[in-house]
């Protein structure tokens, strides 16, 4: 749990991973490490709130494909239950350690934040020696996003930013560097009902799977809201935008 929650390190370069929707089981998203070859990592399953807007949604994020809301699920669902907690309008996201981890608080691990056409990504910063940020929660007003926008912990975090570009790509750029070099952290591809990932330190597993369900998520959001106001076209990614 510790390695796939952790910032990658700096040693490791940029790691490559996949998102696809479950082709089997119940219904969730799966991301796979490529380490050489594909390495199951983390599942994620939708839970919407009962007679709320289907916006308003939060995913569970299991070390298993098996929910352990499920009572035949093996010990090992039990083992890590992270979240992704989806605003209702689908426009802010918090990415949430499971709240029995080692520290035996609950802690954020990120957060999205959708401005326009622009998605903003907000991190707990990593020092020099691989020491995070710790964002302690235990009222909503402790979360990563009202905090920032009080101004009371920017020093403490690291803000990436970026938005779709023609042919379903997004690159996630360090907006705090002081040259004119693009420092690309994160990077995601739609590809034939795909998501390919390609991120590096300080960006952990987690945050990088909590990333790319977020503009799923988003895509989703859009999606159900155009096709209510009419007939207009949907923005980038759409194509792995549905659960069975």
């Amino acid at each position: 749990v510790e390695l796939l929650l952790n910032p990658t390190s700096k040693l490791v370069g940029t790691v490559t991973a996949t998102v696809e929707t479950a082709t089997h089981g119940p219904p969730r998203y799966d991301l796979l490490l490529h380490v050489p070859g594909l390495t199951y990592a983390f599942s994620a399953f939708r839970h919407a709130a009962p007679g709320l807007a289907p916006a308003d949604t939060s995913y569970t994020i299991r070390l298993s494909p098996t929910d352990g809301a499920d009572p035949s699920a093996p010990q090992l669902a039990d083992a890590f239950a992270g979240s992704l907690r989806c605003s209702v309008d689908g426009t802010q996201y918090s990415f949430c350690d499971d709240p029995s981890n080692f520290y035996s608080y609950p802690r954020e691990l990120g957060a999205l934040i959708v401005v326009g056409e622009r998605f903003s990504v907000l991190l707990p910063r990593v020092d020099d020696s691989g020491a995070a940020a710790q964002f302690r929660v235990l009222r909503d007003s402790d979360g990563i996003i009202p905090r920032f926008f009080t101004g009371k912990v920017r020093q403490h975090l690291l803000l990436i930013s970026g938005q779709w570009s023609e042919g379903g790509c997004i690159e996630f750029v360090d907006i705090d560097i002081a040259d004119a070099s693009r420092d690309v952290l994160f990077r995601v591809r739609e590809s034939g009902g795909t998501l390919l990932l390609q991120y590096r330190h300080p960006v952990s597993a987690f945050q990088a799977f909590c990333v790319a369900l977020s503009l799923v998520h988003h895509a989703q959001h859009q999606q159900r809201t155009q096709q209510q106001t009419s007939d207009a076209p949907c923005s980038s990614f759409t194509s792995v935008s549905g659960l069975r």
